[in-house]
């Protein structure tokens, strides 16, 4: 195809798009008052709470940006939410509520465990679930069909931990505190292969229970064999008291935490002057972007706080949700999970909204979204590259970033 055929392309893309922000197709095509329901399973409350309603926050914007150029088939989507309480159980409850009750034909937000406690049953109803924030390496190869994730996996972050500490800080001796729970026993299980390949060493390896009012003797036997660090694979509630207990008994050494913490509400339980020094781990975007620029500005605009961990990749997940739909014609579960890829991933025209990419499919294009997280190119079970970056608090309880690593970098 030549040049200018290429350019008029494009124009036509943008000029169509322009016309659905602007509302020339805005009217939707509902003669029965038909919806696209889509649900939201995410941890409003719970120790992941911190960051639970700006997970819900996203898909809402999604849902907004949608609605706005006239929808997916000219159909309005609504979003019905439920709250998973970070818990695997109330995160089952929910989607056994969405999806018989509330009729939802895609489930978005899970965090990890309740990815695999809800997928089977899911799976079995023709539903789809995606997540920006379940990254346990126990999903790298089970998904794919109906299971999908706009997030990287643990596999990489326990790489980036390990890989930092050793490299970047030059700690060769550690002991590990990780939480019985799956997100964070999946970081821990992949940060300890990684750390020894490197030539580090595990001191101590403790495994705590979440819910205890104290965890001084696992802190105590973490230091007793004088580890120059101490990695900290637990969620925030836990890494609170850990963090504070370590304070108080004067401990030193560096203490380095995985990506359930982060300014807010973590440091409000643990205490400024305590997390001070501490390093922890992000999902990261690329902050250069055009897409991640646009998402950023518009999310500080409509709620004054910034972008908090896996917020771009829930918005993601949804806009993939939208062009699906499109590209297939049809809004059901089943013909979701079939145009996943062929709407994120190469070759097609390069897409950073849902107008754009439903511009692009009214004109017979094919299209390759990239978003406010990235590149979304879906591998065969359903995973996608991501980055991540380390942190650490300054005396403010403001994360400080130290050093970001690009996806798969680092393997």
């Amino acid at each position: 195809m030549n040049k200018k055929k290429i350019f008029f392309k494009k124009l036509l893309v943008i000029s169509l798009s322009l016309m659905l922000a602007l509302g020339a197709f805005a009217g939707f095509s509902q003669a029965a008052e038909k919806e696209i329901r889509l649900g939201a399973i995410v941890a409003l409350s719970g120790p992941l709470s911190q960051y639970g309603p700006d997970w819900l926050k996203a898909g809402e914007i999604a849902v907004e940006d949608m609605n706005r150029v006239g929808g997916p088939l000219g159909l309005k989507v609504k979003l019905y939410a439920e709250d998973s309480e970070t818990d695997v159980e109330e995160g089952i409850k929910a989607a056994k509520k969405l999806i018989p009750i509330n009729k939802v034909i895609a489930i978005y937000g899970p965090t990890s465990g309740v990815v695999v406690g809800i997928m089977d049953f899911c799976e079995s109803n023709k539903v789809p679930v995606i997540s920006g924030v379940s990254g346990s390496s126990r999903l790298d190869k089970v998904g794919g069909k109906y299971q999908y994730r706009t997030c990287p996996s643990d596999s990489y972050e326990g790489i980036v931990d390990a890989a930092f500490t050793y490299d970047e800080l030059g700690i060769k001796r550690v002991s590990l505190i990780t939480l019985n729970e799956e997100g964070t026993l999946s970081v821990a299980r992949t940060f300890k292969e990684e750390y020894k390949k490197l030539g580090g060493k595990i001191l101590e390896d403790i495994v705590v229970n979440p819910g205890e009012a104290t965890y001084m003797s696992s802190i105590r036997l973490a230091f007793e064999p004088k580890p120059e660090g101490v990695m900290v694979s637990a969620d925030m509630d836990v890494t609170a008291v850990i963090i504070k207990e370590w304070r108080r008994a004067g401990y030193g050494g560096k203490m380095l935490c995985g990506s359930d913490i982060g300014p807010g509400k973590f440091v409000d339980l643990a205490g400024k002057g305590n997390v001070e020094g501490v390093y922890y781990t992000f999902i990261a975007s690329d902050p250069n972007t055009i897409p991640y620029q646009v998402f950023k500005a518009k999310f500080e605009a409509l709620t004054g706080r910034g972008l908090g961990y896996g917020v771009p990749n829930c918005y993601d997940a949804m806009v993939l949700y939208g062009l699906a739909i499109q590209a297939a014609g049809e809004a059901t579960g089943e013909a979701i999970a079939e145009n996943m890829r062929r709407v994120a991933n190469p070759p097609g025209v390069v897409v950073h909204s849902f107008a754009d990419g439903k511009a692009a499919l009214l004109l017979g294009q094919e299209i390759n979204y990239e978003g406010a997280s990235g590149p979304c190119d879906f591998d065969e079970y359903g995973n996608v590259a991501g980055g991540y970056a380390k942190y650490v608090f300054d005396s403010n309880g403001e994360g400080v970033l130290v050093k970001y690593y690009p996806p798969g970098v680092l393997e």
